[in-house]
């Protein structure tokens, strides 16, 4: 495929055909050419953190709004001299006219982000009015606009400039997802929209509403029944193959507010359970009690019964992540980590008006077998390394997502950094001074001090960047009760078997992922 420019974009050949048994097919070589093109999955921020952001925005007024693409909205135009509209000539004679000025060919979310991503981009960088304490999300092509008790006399602008400007780019907005949500306060400043202004609104599987008793309250909840039910039917089963039991863990695991880490260890204790003891059995293939070995069985008899337990107090209970609705946003944000033998746990919360925790993230995650060996401070000083990141993401997403600010720019066009004080606290003492420290000054004496120096230079960069975002930090020790929240999620797997204590359903999962590495090295030694 060589032409006038040189070298071809792709090699040619042919395989099969005449002397073989293969169909011949004319094969193109474009692998050297992909690997130059950007990656085509989405550039889209991480589902909890865009909601951790609006939780700690506390807004008064909340829009939402799901846009597509309008390049299909032409019409025929038998006429010249159109005013702000672009013509497309046809070579059968037909014109077409269409407002929109922006078009081309675009594939996958990736080119939404190139597109519609930057027009937000620039809408943020210089709005029509001034803004204070607002700002505009974006996931996709899902957004939501929230705005502060001192922004909400200029909604109606913000809302009629921004969908005119990305409708001139060649997007429209579905007016069956457009919803207004107002808190009952700030409802008399919204009478030119009140056709607008719903009760409640869904977007990014979670609902959205505001209720007034006894404060002024926003409200996520998560939409997660249908998972649920549909993994409780899975589990429910006497015989389950391997699609389904992840499918079942995916749906239980799915949490787009970041609030339900609990549940987390045991979904993947499921999959990794499942996905070492029966890697060689197919997707499809049903697996019955006999097929388990005993301390299999008995892990998954524990691990089912766990999730099934959670399925049926969340079905009964559902969930409703409240936070107050304030005319700033919050001041200070308090991360919490914790390790055990087994697992982590992160624990991200701020405090209301009356002193009171306020959960913003609760993470929970398994370590690995070779993880579980490290040193007790180097799983430490893990868990406050992702915990850290979890700040430092949610800190950038919520500097993204205001007004007037560019990629340089600590400060809003208020001259105010918009963001909250960051209070580390470890119950660890070593990790809490390890993260005043860089790598280059580390003292350590331990067997691990390499990983451990890499660790804590990582969480250094971390940190840096948290500064550069302007905001600021302080590291305190914590006393181990005072850790509870943290320790709890990281214990998940801790639980000791019925029947069998001491022993703990990590030392069974352990057990049984060893017996399936032994057999698997037996079969390999045998050829």
């Amino acid at each position: 495929m060589a032409g006038d420019a040189g070298v071809g974009a792709a090699e040619v050949f042919m395989v099969g055909g005449v002397g073989t048994s293969v169909k011949g097919r004319l094969v193109c070589d474009f692998r050297g050419l992909n690997q130059a093109l950007p990656k085509s999955s989405s550039s889209a921020s991480f589902l909890p953190v865009v909601m951790a952001a609006l939780r700690l925005s506390r807004p008064h007024a909340v829009v939402c709004a799901d846009m597509h693409s309008a390049f299909y909205m032409l019409h025929l135009c038998d006429h010249e001299g159109c005013l702000n509209k672009l013509q497309l000539r046809y070579g059968d004679g037909r014109s077409f006219e269409s407002s929109r000025v922006c078009f081309g060919a675009g594939f996958g979310p990736e080119s939404l982000d190139r597109s519609l991503g930057r027009q937000r981009r620039q809408f943020l960088r210089d709005p029509p009015v001034r803004m204070r304490r607002s700002g505009l999300a974006q996931w996709v092509d899902d957004f939501i606009f929230f705005f502060g008790r001192m922004d909400l006399i200029n909604i109606f602008t913000i809302l009629s400039v921004f969908l005119r400007f990305v409708g001139l780019c060649g997007f429209v907005a579905a007016l069956k997802k457009f919803a207004i949500l107002v808190a009952d306060a700030a409802r008399p400043e919204f009478q030119a929209l009140q056709d607008l202004i719903r009760p409640q609104a869904t977007t990014l599987g979670v609902t959205l509403s505001y209720h007034s008793s006894p404060v002024a309250t926003l409200s996520l909840a998560c939409d997660r029944n249908d998972r649920l039910q549909a993994a409780r039917s899975i589990l429910s089963q006497e015989q389950w193959c391997k699609t389904e039991i992840y499918a079942a863990a995916g749906g239980i695991g799915h949490d787009p507010v970041g609030l339900h880490g609990d549940a987390k260890p045991y979904c993947d204790a499921t999959r990794r359970l499942f996905g070492g003891a029966f890697s060689k059995v197919s997707w499809g293939k049903p697996l019955v009690k006999a097929v388990f070995t005993e301390d299999q069985w008995l892990a998954w008899t524990t691990l089912r019964e766990r999730l099934l337990s959670y399925v049926e107090e969340h079905l009964a209970c559902g969930c409703d992540h409240t936070i107050a609705v304030s005319d700033g946003p919050v001041e200070k944000m308090v991360l919490r980590t914790d390790a055990s033998q087994s697992g982590g746990g992160v624990y991200i919360f701020t405090l209301d008006s009356d002193n009171r925790e306020v959960d913003i993230i609760r993470d929970a995650f398994c370590f690995t077998k070779t993880q579980q060996h490290y040193h007790s401070n180097r799983r430490e000083l893990l868990c406050l390394y992702r915990g850290v990141c979890w700040i430092r993401r949610i800190l950038s997403q919520m500097k993204d997502t205001s007004y007037g600010r560019t990629a340089s720019s600590t400060t809003s066009i208020t001259g105010e950094t918009g963001l909250p004080t960051v209070v580390i606290q470890s119950d660890n003492s070593c990790s809490a001074r390890w993260c005043l420290s860089s790598g280059s000054t580390l003292k350590v004496t331990a067997v691990e001090r390499a990983a451990i120096v890499r660790l804590a230079a990582a969480l250094g960069h971390e940190l840096a960047e948290i500064k550069a975002l302007g905001s600021n930090y302080v590291v305190e020790h914590l006393s181990g009760t005072c850790n509870e929240t943290a320790d709890k999620l990281s214990r998940a797997l801790d639980i000791v078997i019925k029947g069998r204590s001491p022993l703990t359903l990590n030392a069974l999962l352990n057990r049984c992922l060893d017996w399936c590495s032994d057999t698997t090295r037996s079969s390999l030694s045998s050829l």
